[in-house]
């Protein structure tokens, strides 16, 4: 994946969508996801952008609760 680029293709992104960052992520920045959320094409009201405090890289490793449950509603809210 080095030098992949899919910042055009986020652009071409406008079904709901959620983002899930770690905010100490050391792998990619959280930077990445606030730059991602404001290219991706889907409504303001469809498209979050979750940052979880004192996460690294895996929140769904190191916030599986939280991580679960925000999952969760989202795919209730647009099944």
């Amino acid at each position: 994946m080095a030098g992949y680029d899919f910042m055009p293709s986020a652009a071409r992104i406008n079904i709901p969508t959620m983002l899930i960052w770690g905010r100490e992520d050391g792998a990619v920045p959280f930077q990445v996801a606030d730059s991602v959320y404001q290219l991706v094409a889907t409504p303001e009201a469809d498209k979050y952008n979750l940052q979880y405090e004192e996460c690294d890289h895996s929140p769904h490793w190191e916030k599986p609760g939280e991580f679960y449950n925000d999952v969760r509603d989202f795919v209730e809210r647009y099944k």
